[in-house]
Formats: structure tokens, sequence, C-alpha cells
């Protein structure tokens, strides 16, 4: 489903108001939102910055669109784990440590809503070898478990910025997906009696 379709959207909005879901977790594209734009080294151009989460001035038409989306997709995800909690059920929202999107005042104030644990988790400890944290915000404590910090001196860990693939794609963008030790991690932390059962 696309979130950015209205008409999934209303689909989504009706399942996380109905006290069904138990548990939420929404992982919205911080592509927009990164600071590794921010830096001048080969990657992709910046199109806002702390000072001017709105867009920078001058922007063209397509450039503006992308930042709309960009916002649109994150706050329609804050809106989905919004209901569901306030339905009953627990969530979390995740992005990187230092995204631009946990500055967005509608993140701040579900923050303040679920009374969010922010859990560190970095990427090294959970068998990546690159310079990377994600923080899960989330009204489940116990997710708290799985909080971690580098503890390697800075420059053991392979940096991803503005580098490239063989196929020409952003290495920072792979860095998305969660190495599985963490996913199973996350499994044990959420679902401990689905895992020992076997069941999906």
């Amino acid at each position: 489903m696309d979130i950015l379709d209205d008409q999934a959207f209303e689909q989504l909005l009706r399942i996380c108001s109905s006290g069904q879901v138990a548990y939420a977790a929404g992982s919205p594209s911080c592509g927009q939102y990164s600071r590794l734009k921010l830096r001048q080294d080969g990657g992709p151009r910046a199109l806002q910055t702390p000072e001017n989460l709105d867009g920078l001035p001058g922007l063209s038409p397509d450039d503006l669109t992308k930042l709309q989306e960009s916002f649109i997709m994150l706050s329609r995800v804050v809106s989905c784990l919004r209901l569901v909690f306030l339905s009953g059920g627990h969530v979390h929202l995740e992005q990187p440590t230092n995204a631009m999107s946990w500055l967005e005042p509608i993140v701040r104030s579900f923050l303040k809503l679920i009374s969010a644990s922010c859990v560190c988790i970095a990427a090294c400890q959970y068998g990546m070898d690159i310079a990377k944290s994600w923080i899960f915000a989330s009204s489940f404590k116990s997710l708290c478990s799985l909080a971690c910090s580098c503890t390697h001196p800075v420059g053991t860990h392979a940096r991803v910025q503005g580098t490239r693939d063989s196929s020409g794609q952003f290495l920072s963008r792979i860095t998305a997906c969660y190495p599985p030790p963490l996913a199973e991690a996350y499994l044990l932390v959420n679902f401990p009696r689905a895992l020992k059962t076997g069941a999906d």
C-alpha cells in the first residue's frame, strides 16, 4: 500500500483506529531529512537544513515536490502511530539518530504523547561494520533492552556518505535495512511467545 495514496491512507487510518492493532512500527524514508546531504562530499544536495525544515530558498518545483512528499510520508506515518497508541496499542517510530525529522513539530508532539523511550542502537553492535545508529522512539519500555552504543575508536567503521556501489546507487540507501541480528533481537523482545512456538 502506498501511504501517499489518499485511499490507501484512509484504509490505514481505519485499521489503526480499530483497536485491533497491538503494535505498530513506523520507519518512513528519511531521504530528504538525512544530514548526510549537508556534507559536501559528492552526495545528493540538501533541500532543507535544521534551520530551514520547510526548504531552502530557490528550490525548483521538482525539489519542492520531493520535499512535500517526504513530509507527507513522515506525517502520515506519525498519524497512524498516534491512532494505534490512542486505541490501546504500543508503537515506535524509527529514524537514524541524526535525522532532521526528529526536529519536526509533529514528531516532537508524538514523542510527548507516547512518553517515548528513545532507544539508540549502534549498527556495529548488530553486525554492520558502518558508522551508523538508529533511534527507536517507543511506548514499549522493553525495547530499551536493545540499546547499545559504538565502543570502537573513531574511524574504525566504513563511511558510506557520498559513496556509490557498482550500480551507481548511494551506499547510504542500502544501510536503511536492519541487519538480521537486530531484526531477530527486535522479534525476541516483542514476540517471544510466537517465536518459541514457531508461529508466523
